[in-house]
């Protein structure tokens, strides 16, 4: 999985592993692990063989009602967080950040998993003051040399951020050379030795990466998602989706696992 922003895990019992190309990472209670925007990190349950290729989701919130140290004996309890920075902030190189965590760090994170669980609509504003208090003395422990941002070409950014501005419009090679006055091979050549990929395919892969957010965090319908990303008709939609995820949009809709916007607590099952 890879999305366009910052996520902060913490499990509460041992059984998750977070991996990233040949690193993996045993998740440890004392742990938060933080993972920046548009890095590509699996994450599975230790024993269990790794999918190459595609997102199964497993497990659910917890509620009030449920007995956490019942469930630990069969499930691991995580904690996560998404949020964004913004530019240059968001810009950074990927990875795995693992940070240890002070006894009162984990007090705050085990209030907050506490509270979700009993919340019943929005966060409260204290809820919300805690948990950016939280996220940012964590971020704080991650070394400096990472807030140096990607240095893209000027051009190579001002496309990106021209594609980002029009989600739902269609762009030629050549509509966005003239844009930043380039010549079109030139333009396909620059953009693909800046980012890696080729020019549609970046822009097919950031219609998703947005389309993905929305089937987690909004309820919009999947003719409606596809819609305002651009596409002729849900088939079409669909049909990218699996080639660029792995997965139909409707397999990523029902394995959404968030309550709220900004944070949420859940279980992944052991024996799966």
């Amino acid at each position: 999985m890879a999305f366009p922003y910052w996520r902060l895990y913490w499990n509460k019992n041992a059984g998750g592993v977070i991996s990233y190309l040949e690193e993996e990472f045993e998740m440890k209670k004392e742990y938060v692990y933080i993972i920046p925007p548009y890095t590509s990190f699996q994450s599975h349950i230790a024993g269990q063989q790794r999918l190459q290729r595609g997102i199964n989701v497993v497990g659910k919130e917890i509620g009030s009602e449920d007995d956490e140290l019942s469930l630990q004996k069969s499930y691991v309890l995580h904690f996560f967080v998404h949020f964004s920075l913004g530019i240059p902030l968001d810009n950074v190189d990927p990875g795995i950040f693992e940070v240890g965590l002070l006894p009162m760090q984990i007090e705050a994170l085990e209030k907050l998993a506490s509270q979700l669980k009993h919340e019943s609509s929005e966060p409260s504003l204290t809820f919300n003051l805690l948990l950016h208090a939280v996220v940012t003395g964590m971020l704080a422990e991650l070394p400096g040399g990472i807030w140096i941002p990607k240095s893209f070409d000027n051009r190579v950014q001002q496309v990106i951020h021209h594609l980002d501005r029009h989600p739902g419009m269609h762009f030629s090679n050549q509509q966005l050379a003239s844009l930043v006055s380039m010549n079109t091979n030139s333009l396909i050549r620059l953009f693909k030795r800046e980012t890696g990929l080729s020019l549609q395919y970046f822009i097919k892969k950031r219609k998703i990466e947005r389309a993905c957010v929305l089937l987690e965090h909004t309820g919009q319908s999947i003719e409606s998602i596809a819609g305002v990303l651009g596409f002729a008709n849900r088939y079409h939609f669909s049909k990218v989706f699996k080639a660029v995820t792995g997965i139909s949009p409707a397999k990523m809709r029902k394995g959404s696992i968030l309550k709220f916007p900004n944070a949420s607590s859940t279980f992944s099952n052991l024996n799966n």
